[in-house]
């Protein structure tokens, strides 16, 4: 076929590559991510997060981020001066996390970063820690900090499924189990997995594991039953007379 088409077939041997999707896709994309003002706010309440922790912010806080990058600056110091010669493993696996953000500049510096490879250039968590020199866990939190913050102040977001399981597919998988169906027939009805149903049935209370009938008939079941009998006697005996002496 590629000499009838003209190509020679170590062109297309080496034409046969695997192709992947490069950068995040646009359904991990948070909405809040696409507008400036919603970005710059979620990244503002993070590093305010980061300065007073557990305490409450104070309501007169100016939000001016030359400002907060002195107070988050002075937060840092004082997370260095507590980890500096610690052996314990938790500020061991710190160690790396704090020099990135020093090599950031700051913390807040370090939060835009991460959120402007991830959500305006697209890239992978994997790609972002090589080029912060910071672990690929680490990425992840701050990710997940940024879409809580951006959560509490009520910003959009990752679009919602379309195929969220609604709670009258459950009660219908709940209606046919009682009626004696199987998981295999009720996931053919409904279209989803078996183990979905099965996970479906367990949330509800209902699951039980059921003994499945068997072809044969109550005699053949007691001969199939009699002569795995005789062949384990068989079994004994010879190991009692031969094996054993």
């Amino acid at each position: 076929m590629a000499a009838q088409a003209g190509v020679a077939s170590n062109e297309l041997a080496g034409s046969m590559n695997t192709f992947r999707r490069v950068g995040r896709t646009r359904r991990w994309i948070p909405e809040f991510a696409t507008d400036d003002g919603k970005f710059r706010s979620v990244i503002i309440h993070a590093t305010l997060g980061y300065i007073f922790r557990a305490e409450k912010v104070p309501a007169d806080i100016t939000t001016d981020r030359e400002y907060l990058k002195e107070l988050a600056s002075d937060r840092q110091a004082w997370v260095e001066a507590i980890a500096d010669g610690r052996l314990d493993e938790h500020w061991q696996q710190m160690e790396q996390y704090i020099a990135a953000i020093r090599g950031c500049g700051g913390f807040m510096q370090l939060i835009g970063a991460v959120a402007y490879r991830a959500y305006r250039l697209r890239w992978h968590d994997k790609d972002i820690a090589g080029s912060l020199a910071m672990t690929t866990e680490s990425v992840r939190a701050i990710r997940l900090r940024l879409l809580k913050y951006a959560e509490r102040l009520g910003f959009p977001t990752y679009e919602r499924r379309k195929d969220v399981t609604t709670a009258a597919v459950h009660e219908l998988i709940g209606a046919m189990w009682s009626q004696r169906a199987t998981v295999d027939l009720i996931a053919a009805i409904i279209g989803r997995s078996c183990p979905f149903v099965r996970h479906s049935l367990r949330v509800q209370g209902l699951y039980v594991r059921r003994k499945r009938p068997s072809p044969l008939s109550d005699l053949e079941r007691r001969r199939a039953r009699a002569r795995r009998g005789r062949r384990a006697w068989r079994e004994r005996q010879f190991l009692k007379t031969v094996a054993w002496g």
